[in-house]
Order: structure tokens, then C-alpha cells, then sequence
């Protein structure tokens, strides 16, 4: 269990990184994302900005039950 404790939280944080570029797209507007509208873009990115939030926080809950575990 120490070993997932350890671990998990390290690949929480790697896929994590997929939310962060996500929103980056969304915020800058890319050419394909023309199909969306502009309020449809901010909601898609604030959506990802606030699943990079609960992963932080999974990754933190893993973490700590690793660390007493």
C-alpha cells in the first residue's frame, strides 16, 4: 500500500497535465474549435479547470492514505 500511496498520486498529477492543456486550447480559441461558441468554449474550460481541482485533491486523499497507511 505504501508503494500505491506513492505512485498513484504521481500519475494523478501526469494525467492531470491533459486537464491544464485542455483549457489552454479552450482559452486561446484554436481554429478548430470554431464550431463553439465563445460561452461554449469559457464553460468547457472552466470544466476542465475545475476537474484539474478535484484531481489535486484525489491525488492528495491517495497521498496521505498511502503516507499512514
Amino acid at each position: 500500500m505504501v508503494i500505491l500511496g506513492g505512485v498513484l498520486p504521481s500519475a494523478i498529477y501526469f494525467f492531470n497535465v491533459l486537464n491544464d492543456a485542455a483549457a489552454l486550447t479552450l482559452a486561446r480559441g484554436a481554429d478548430f474549435l470554431s464550431v463553439f461558441e465563445k460561452p461554449q468554449r469559457d464553460a468547457l474550460a472552466m470544466l476542465f479547470l475545475r476537474l484539474h481541482h478535484q484531481e489535486v485533491v484525489a491525488a492528495q486523499i491517495f497521498g496521505v492514505y498511502g503516507f499512514f497507511r
